[in-house]
């Protein structure tokens, strides 16, 4: 578009000139300004259209850009209302036993709504292009021989009510760490507690 309007100025800076010195000019010369007129009237209408189109593209880039900043802006609320902690493996959402009730030692879920996994799965419909990797924990009693196949059953478990609540599965993964990685103290009942949690990690 720049480019085109400098090219319309210089032909007509170029046509004034010449038509100043037209009676002066071999008759040559009035064959020579048509054309430059002739140019002229080209250059504005392809100028005409690059404004249009400019205009358009212009548009459409701002409604692009608008619906993904209102994108972002659902997303990012969605994390808030979920107590989302960012870190550098993905967006954290931790759920702990207290939250999920899992009896001890199974990894069975109660039937019936269950608050954070009815958010999450609404998020994840809101987000379709997010993915999941949900990770289960425990604390260090009865060794990993338990607790590794306990850690992955739960994980599993909140993967299928994620499912359950319309989730792809191709968007789930779900694995068990057992007492690996331990976020307190396991010599109080407090600290125990604590561990024994599934983390669900929300990758953009």
């Amino acid at each position: 578009l720049t480019a085109t309007e400098a090219e319309l100025q210089a032909t007509r800076t170029q046509t004034d000139s010449t038509q100043d010195t037209r009676e002066q000019a071999d008759p040559a010369l009035t064959q020579e300004i048509e054309a430059a007129n002739a140019r002229i009237a080209a250059l504005e209408a392809t100028l005409e259209q690059e404004r249009a189109s400019a205009t358009t593209a212009l548009a459409g880039l701002r409604t692009e850009a608008e619906s993904a900043v209102a994108s972002l802006r659902a997303l990012y609320a969605g994390f808030a209302e979920l107590g989302g902690t960012f870190t550098e493996r993905g967006l954290l959402l931790r759920l702990a036993e207290s939250e999920l009730r899992f009896p001890p030692g199974q990894a069975t879920l109660p039937t019936g709504q269950i608050a954070s996994l009815d958010r999450i799965a609404a998020l994840l419909a809101e987000q379709p292009a997010l993915t999941v990797r949900i990770e289960g924990h425990t604390d260090s009693a009865g060794g990993d021989e338990l607790n590794l196949p306990l850690s992955r059953q739960r994980a599993v478990a909140v993967k299928q009510a994620l499912i359950e609540r319309g989730v792809e599965p191709v968007r789930l993964t779900a694995e068990g760490l057992g007492a690996s990685r331990a976020i307190a103290s396991n010599g109080t009942a407090e600290g125990r507690s604590q561990n024994r949690r599934v983390e669900i990690y929300v990758i953009e």
